[in-house]
């Protein structure tokens, strides 16, 4: 198992092996994390037929270890490492059924863990953390094979947190993402089976309870994907499908301002996600899959004129 490292995301270092015990089969590294110079790099190991969850930190450029003993790591694997206002969050599943289980852990420094909620093999698994105002929501969706709802789970500071809940009405009402709003959180999803209608969308104030809000124009069979907020406005991506092409489309809100605006339609392009860049901040960064029959991953960059 391997990881590399970049100053600027133009340069990155030769790969750097993480350590795994005798016998171990290392499984690929799904998220890390920085606090205080301490990087964390989260996982799994397999031994057999077992695989364990597994943390490594290195502190200050130096050489990854491995986090010692950590508990409730049995047949679970670390999908999710969050920075929060007290320390590091993590969350992950069990590790034989990619949908289910829900395990957490948290620690104040990097480098001691703690489990942060009961062990779970029924529970749905966290697909995603953001951080609000009076605290943090999870959210993840309850079945892999079948039409999913959408699960909550909601933490003051990340070391414990609360049961699963399905907090928005309607039938098979499913979350595609969830963004941070100055107004509070914005939720963006679809609800029913296979839905032809535009995407649904939320809003809560911190960690409050949903409520459904207007969207703007948007094409029948949207899926919201990404929302980024940057310089007090925001910029929104999703895909829309008609018959079997997809068309990237972005939208911008800007600062002050709650209409949003079409501003890019991309043809035979899947929206995966949206980047500041951290160079020049006025410049976004689209990436997604372009392409019909073999698609590729690619890269589209755009401004925003409100940040001088």
């Amino acid at each position: 198992m391997a990881i590399w490292t970049s100053g600027d995301g133009l340069a990155w270092s030769s790969p750097i092996e993480l350590p795994v015990r005798p016998g171990e089969i290392p499984r690929p590294a799904n998220s890390a994390a920085v606090l205080a110079g301490t990087v964390v790099v989260g996982g799994a190991v397999g031994t057999g037929d077992r695989v364990n969850a597994a943390l490594w930190v290195a502190a200050d450029g130096g050489a990854f270890e491995r986090i010692p003993d950590l508990a409730s790591s049995a047949d679970a694997s670390v999908r999710i490492l969050r920075r929060v206002d007290s320390g590091l969050v993590a969350l992950g599943s069990q590790a034989y059924m990619e949908y289910s289980g829900f395990r957490a852990w948290y620690s104040s420094d990097g480098r001691s863990w703690a489990p942060a909620a009961p062990e779970s093999s029924d529970e749905p698994t966290p697909y995603g953390v953001v951080l609000a105002d009076d605290g943090i929501v999870a959210w993840g969706p309850t079945c892999g094979v079948c039409p999913p709802e959408t699960a909550f789970w909601r933490s003051a500071v990340g070391e414990t947190w609360t049961e699963p809940h399905r907090e928005i009405d309607g039938a098979f009402a499913y979350v595609t993402t969830i963004g941070v709003a100055e107004t509070g959180l914005l939720a963006f999803g679809t609800i029913g089976i296979d839905p032809p209608a535009p995407a649904a969308w939320f809003s809560a104030k911190g960690t409050a309870a949903w409520e459904p809000m207007e969207p703007p124009p948007q094409p029948d069979r949207t899926s919201i994907r990404s929302h980024l907020a940057v310089g007090g406005g925001a910029v929104l991506a999703g895909t829309t499908l008609v018959g079997d092409r997809r068309t990237g489309l972005v939208w911008f809100s800007r600062p002050g301002e709650v209409d949003w605006r079409l501003t890019a339609t991309l043809a035979d392009f899947t929206v995966i996600g949206l980047r500041q860049d951290p160079v020049r901040p006025e410049r976004i960064l689209l990436v997604g899959q372009s392409g019909v029959e073999q698609p590729t991953l690619a890269i589209w960059s755009g401004s925003v004129d409100w940040i001088p």
